[in-house]
């Protein structure tokens, strides 16, 4: 007790006024729209981290093919409408020559109406990461169900090291987000 009888207060660990990390924390996502279009291609990031959404309705491939994003090593997903499944359909790949696969992709697959590329804005992804990304994706779709998965090839787990896939999820949670 003190002086005025008054027990003495309890240390928390807190002071008056601290701050304390709350357990969801909002995030910012910035859409750059190059065209001006909202509905036209999309660059979209969280704006603390390096991974890049970049959305390209197929309509649009030719003038996104202009862009500095497609210069990129990317994990990527062609969405479209399924003729057979009430699901909407996604293939799920993986490149280092953006242009070309989608160039591939435009003459041989027919359901898909956008794709979504996921790239590094520092270009610090290589051939490993977009492995591991596409494979980490296969994987999630297959486990949520949401989507048909159009991927005749299922790829097996890349090596990746420990601190590597950790980074990895936290790509893979990014591009989930936007």
């Amino acid at each position: 007790a003190t002086a005025n009888n008054q027990a003495p207060a309890q240390d928390d660990g807190q002071e008056i006024g601290a701050s304390t990390m709350p357990e969801r924390v909002g995030k910012t996502i910035q859409i750059f729209l190059p065209t001006g279009e909202p509905r036209g291609l999309r660059v979209a990031e969280l704006t603390t981290r390096i991974v890049q959404a970049v959305l390209i309705p197929r309509s649009d491939l030719v003038l996104a093919k202009q862009r500095p994003e497609l210069d990129h090593v990317a994990v990527y997903y062609l969405f479209g409408e399924s003729e057979s499944q009430a699901k909407p359909r996604v293939y799920v790949g993986q490149t280092e020559d953006v242009r070309t696969r989608l160039d591939y992709h435009n003459s041989r697959k027919d359901f898909w109406q956008t794709v979504v590329l996921g790239i590094s804005s520092t270009a610090s992804f290589n051939q490993a990461h977009v492995r591991w990304l596409e494979w980490y994706s296969i994987q999630r779709v297959r486990e949520v169900g949401r989507f048909a998965l159009d991927n005749d090839n299922t790829p097996s787990k890349p090596f990746v090291t420990e601190p590597m896939e950790a980074d990895l999820f936290d790509s893979f949670e990014t591009l989930a987000t936007l």
